[in-house]
């Protein structure tokens, strides 16, 4: 004689009841989901419910400390910190107080490492004034080098492949792993030199490096070293 057997089916509802029945302080301690949940209404005139008001105020509150989390995030991420002021006000009074024209490529540099926490980098600039062209930031990169670094749209901060930094910095390819590089732009957007800084950590100059300390160095370097080239 054969024996019929019959196969449970998967429930996932059933499981979620019973979790709950069994645990029936959950929510207690994980309020977050418990501010996404739709409630049913209670009144048998389906008026709002005290529970159904307070579930959306939740969460809205939830919603609100989201956006507040994003915004910090946010704000984390593109203002300077006031140390990094500080570092910014640094920087631009040692340009400010530099005598000599030809010393503005190396200041310019031994900030951008200080500020960025590294010992490697290097400043090239182009189409540099005759009585600066024998200077080893004046030392050509190539056309090639030249365009690329003009076509591109921002700065550079990531991992780095290849050896054409560590030839430029005269290193193993083992200390340049990743890289910021910032190009050099005048007020009409024309690129005239970039800035280059170089790490063996593969993760020292990751995507989120902040943006408003970065771009606001690139400012302070701009605007002075554009006057060292044509």
């Amino acid at each position: 004689m054969q024996e019929n057997t019959k196969q449970t089916e998967f429930n996932p509802e059933a499981i979620v009841c019973d979790f709950l029945s069994q645990n029936p302080s959950f929510f207690l301690s994980h309020p977050e989901i418990f501010c996404h949940l739709e409630i049913p209404r209670q009144n048998r005139d389906r008026s709002r419910s005290i529970v159904d008001c307070q579930n959306e105020l939740l969460r809205a509150t939830l919603t609100t400390y989201e956006m507040r989390e994003q915004e910090i995030t946010q704000k984390a991420l593109t203002e300077p910190t006031y140390a990094e002021f500080q570092n910014l006000f640094e920087f631009a009074l040692k340009l400010l107080e530099a005598t000599d024209d030809a010393t503005l490529p190396y200041i310019v540099l031994a900030q951008y490492k200080k500020i960025f926490n590294t010992h490697l980098g290097m400043v090239r600039l182009w189409n540099v004034l005759p009585n600066f062209s024998f200077l080893d930031f004046a030392s050509p990169v190539g056309q090639d080098i030249e365009q690329t670094i003009s076509s591109m749209r921002g700065y550079y901060c990531g991992i780095n492949e290849g050896d054409l930094v560590a030839n430029w910095l005269q290193v193993p390819v083992e200390q340049t792993k990743s890289v910021l590089l910032v190009p050099l732009r005048r007020v009409q957007n024309e690129v005239f030199g970039f800035i280059c800084l170089a790490s063996s950590d593969i993760h020292h100059f990751d995507p989120f490096v902040k943006k408003g300390i970065v771009d606001k160095t690139a400012l302070c370097a701009q605007a002075t070293l554009k006057r060292l080239t044509q």
